[in-house]
């Protein structure tokens, strides 16, 4: 059939329309359809004229809006290319990068192998979301230079190599300021990169934050009141730039103008700017996102503005610290982490609240308002959760004061990762609450995880902690559980509490816990995959063990009970760093709680080496010195990348040095990894752990029958700055 015959009614600016209905074209249009149409073809019997519809004129009016709207995308895009062929391009090398520059590699969005800080490593879950760092990065038009970059990733910088430096020129900074985005943000497509980096890598972010929720809001305008605060996505970025390759990260230094003995910090170790000063080189791009965050969450706090968001930005900092091993930033931050929480009443939950007239009856007193969704109150949750598990695991290393007293805290446990992540709500009589014992060894099938383990775990080493530094307060108040039966009064400097109801109270806590996991959740290590919740709850119950006991025993005493407790824990350690050594997993993704705990593992078995060796026990001492060697590789190999791994290499190495002697060094390699003379033990070679009172250590007499004397540096007087 001709088309030019059957053709569309004719617009009112057609001069062949005689302005009737139907129009003459229709009428003649029809007449032609019916004398020469096929047969089964229905006609109808009057013609469908079209002229003078609404319908059609709206249909023009958005063709015609959508023809302007092209010519604008292109105009825009046209714009953005001869921006973009204004840029400075350096071919220098570069050692860090600032806010202002980002390499090119970066600009074609991240992948699974840029962003692993191994390529062998694939990401894993946690027990939470696994956000894919492969995902779209199509911006919105309002960050359209991102967008452009996304879709052109090879064409955006002419004759440029692939890892080359560009800086950002003032034209683009004007750019990025007219579209609204932050002006001390990286680049949008650097910033988002490594916010993707953060959620697919720190085990922590799934938790911290509702996933889904943050990545949508990160799509937002930045004028947008729901897109995310500026400090927190400056501190995301800090973190995130340790899990790619396209940042460099700041060299590790020796700090300590003096030695120390391994057991104790030197005080220049302590504080950041004292060895910092002496470093001529500019802050790099993690430190100076961190500083940025610092100040943008203080700016926030003074005005009072989005203090959860402030808190969430403060944690993730503590963080940063800890895995950095900037001592006294992490101390005092984990201390303004916590300090915040009972303001914005995320330590109780209702119905617990404090007992004044000011406080209306039910609702728990804080200075932000309740939440409004299930999300947001277990975001909440869990955001202090995570603050009191960093302090908490913080102050297992140093022998002060925590920040806050768990008996003000009155919370309940988190929530499963899967719940969390569907915004379920869970009735409270089904749930667990911080201050009742009875969760240590009861563990709710269906409200388990290995975050709710770990948090666990936190509150058991409060415990101890608590119990360390409060025993001998205690025991001058008079306390009853501090006093064993028929005890003779002794001077503080003699005490042994070891005998009195409340340690055994807790050491039978700890001995308990770690068999009462549940049984799917008792082997962190299965078929090459590591849960890091799982791991660091693992390892703290063993440390827990080790910082019971150690203060008061004596490792030459063949009667002392707690010597053959403190040797099975760490072994026990031992083997959970042979279960993780012999998978592709990159230890710089652990937390801080398995570095400390390993650190814990190594100091016990130096103690030990030292009695064999003045016990002349060349076989025993040769089998300490295989793990202690493997204990020091494993820390040496989690330090390429973790600066507080690094640190306690040095103090296992510095420990070993000053307890055992230097010669016992020579064996441990410096930086590299596995390449100690000594092999690793069989499984079944030691002999399991005689119970307690049985008067025998080692296989083998290792002992004499008299007690000998700790060795004088055991003596020694020390500063209390303990961190290991």
């Amino acid at each position: 059939m001709d088309q030019s015959v059957i053709r569309p009614a004719s617009s009112a600016g057609n001069a062949n329309c005689d302005s009737q209905r139907p129009c003459s074209t229709c009428v003649k249009s029809h007449a032609y359809a019916r004398a020469h149409a096929a047969e089964g073809i229905p006609i109808p019997e009057e013609p469908d004229c079209t002229y003078g519809d609404e319908k059609e004129k709206e249909q023009l009016q958005s063709a015609s809006k959508v023809q302007r709207l092209e010519g604008r995308i292109s105009e825009l895009e046209t714009l953005l290319s001869e921006m973009q062929l204004a840029l400075d391009v350096s071919r220098s090398p570069s050692t860090a990068l600032s806010p202002s520059s980002y390499s090119i590699s970066q600009m074609a969005g991240p992948s699974c192998q840029s962003m692993s800080p191994s390529n062998t490593l694939s990401p894993h879950t946690n027990g939470s979301h696994y956000y894919d760092t492969t995902g779209s990065y199509e911006d919105d038009m309002a960050l359209a230079v991102a967008a452009v970059y996304s879709r052109t990733p090879s064409s955006l910088v002419p004759h440029t190599e692939q890892n080359a430096v560009v800086t950002v020129t003032n034209s683009r900074k004007a750019q990025l300021r007219a579209m609204g985005w932050p002006e001390q943000l990286p680049d949008p497509l650097v910033a988002k990169h490594l916010v993707h980096a953060f959620f697919a890598f720190n085990m922590h972010a799934g938790r911290l934050f509702h996933g889904p929720t943050f990545l949508a809001s990160l799509n937002l305008h930045p004028t947008d009141p729901r897109f995310p605060m500026i400090g927190v996505l400056h501190a995301m970025c800090a973190v995130g730039s340790l899990y790619t390759a396209d940042i460099p990260q700041p060299p590790m230094q020796p700090r300590a103008q003096q030695p120390y003995n391994g057991q104790f910090f030197h005080v220049d170790e302590l504080f950041h700017g004292r060895w910092r000063a002496y470093e001529r080189r500019p802050d790099s791009f993690s430190e100076e996102q961190a500083r940025r965050a610092k100040t943008a969450t203080e700016e926030a706090v003074d005005l009072g503005d989005r203090l959860v968001e402030c808190l969430q930005a403060q944690t993730i900092l503590t963080w940063f610290y800890l895995i950095q091993a900037r001592w006294a930033e992490s101390y005092t931050s984990s201390g303004q982490s916590l300090r915040c929480v009972p303001p914005c009443g995320l330590s109780i939950a209702a119905p617990f609240q404090c007992m004044t007239d000011a406080v209306e009856p039910g609702k728990t007193p804080a200075i932000i308002h309740e939440a409004k969704t299930v999300i947001e109150d277990e975001t909440r949750r869990n955001v202090f959760w995570i603050t009191y598990a960093l302090e908490r695991q913080a102050a297992c290393g140093h022998s002060f004061a925590m920040a806050m007293d768990d008996l003000d805290v009155c919370q309940l446990l988190p929530v499963r990762g899967d719940t969390f992540e569907q915004g379920l709500p869970v009735d409270i009589r089904e749930r667990q609450w911080s201050h009742d014992k009875r969760m240590f060894l009861s563990h709710v099938a269906n409200q388990t995880d290995s975050f709710v383990l770990f948090i666990k775990t936190s509150l058991l080493l409060s415990e101890v902690k608590n119990f360390g530094l409060r025993y001998r307060g205690r025991y001058y108040r008079g306390e009853t559980s501090m006093y064993a039966p028929n005890q003779v009064l002794e001077s503080p400097a003699t005490y042994d509490p070891r005998p009195s109801p409340a340690f055994k109270e807790l050491d039978a806590l700890i001995a308990a816990f770690r068999p009462s996991f549940p049984p799917n959740l008792r082997n962190p290590v299965q078929d090459e995959m590591v849960d890091a919740y799982l791991y660091a709850a693992n390892c703290g119950a063993y440390l827990a063990q080790i910082l019971l006991h150690e203060p008061h025993t004596r490792m030459t005493s063949l009667r002392d009970p707690s010597v053959p407790k403190l040797l099975a824990a760490a072994r026990n350690i031992l083997d959970l760093m042979y279960a993780i050594s012999a998978t592709s997993y990159d230890l710089s993704l652990l937390d801080h709680l398995p570095i400390l705990a390993w650190n814990g593992c190594g100091r016990v078995l130096i103690r030990a080496l030292r009695v064999a060796i003045d016990t002349d026990n060349l076989e025993q001492s040769l089998v300490l010195q295989a793990e202690i060697a493997f204990v020091h590789s494993m820390l040496s190999k989690a330090g390429e990348r973790m600066p507080l791994a690094y640190r306690y290499k040095k103090m296992v190495y510095d420990f070993l040095a000053n307890h055992c002697g230097p010669q016992y060094v020579e064996s441990l390699p410096q930086t590299s990894y596995h390449q100690g003379r000594f092999p690793s033990p069989n499984d079944g070679f030691y002999p399991a752990a005689p119970p307690p009172g049985s008067g025998t250590l080692y296989a083998g007499g290792m002992y004499t029958a008299d007690d000998l004397e700790p060795p004088a540096q055991m003596h020694a007087q020390v500063p209390r700055t303990h961190l290991g």
